[in-house]
């Protein structure tokens, strides 16, 4: 059984200088997303991995469904308290992010939900709120 050979990145040496000091990377060009070469060749690692991975993929979703299966779903940070709130954070079963809530005064106030992170990632492949 003939094995894929692995893509191979092309070398395109820069020199970078950070606080005096200079290092040569030569895959710098791989950090530009939109570009339609760097693309390409991700594609092809990706290709290249499930060939090369094919016949683990039932293992992969055995241990998949047993790491998750030990994952608490609907879940929350401890609150901490804050000019007058408690912030924290919680998860909901079947949700894939995070719910920024708040409750004024004690824990058993109406929870305020700040940030629902689960609507705002709605029609995107991933999603991710900063700081």
């Amino acid at each position: 059984m003939d094995k894929a050979l692995p893509p191979i990145a092309k070398k395109l040496p820069i020199t970078l200088s950070v606080a005096g000091h200079d290092r040569v990377d030569s895959y710098f060009w791989l950090n530009q997303r939109d570009n339609p070469e760097v693309i390409n060749y991700i594609s092809a690692e990706n290709d290249y991995t499930k060939s090369v991975m094919k016949d683990t993929e039932d293992l992969q979703e055995k241990l998949f469904q047993e790491i998750t299966s030990r994952i608490k779903q609907d879940d929350q940070t401890v609150p901490f308290l804050k000019n007058g709130y408690y912030i924290y954070i919680r998860y909901e079963q079947g949700s894939e992010y995070p719910i920024y809530c708040r409750k004024k005064g004690n824990m058993d106030a109406p929870e305020e939900v700040l940030i629902n992170c689960n609507e705002w990632a709605k029609g995107y492949k991933f999603f991710q709120l900063g700081s």
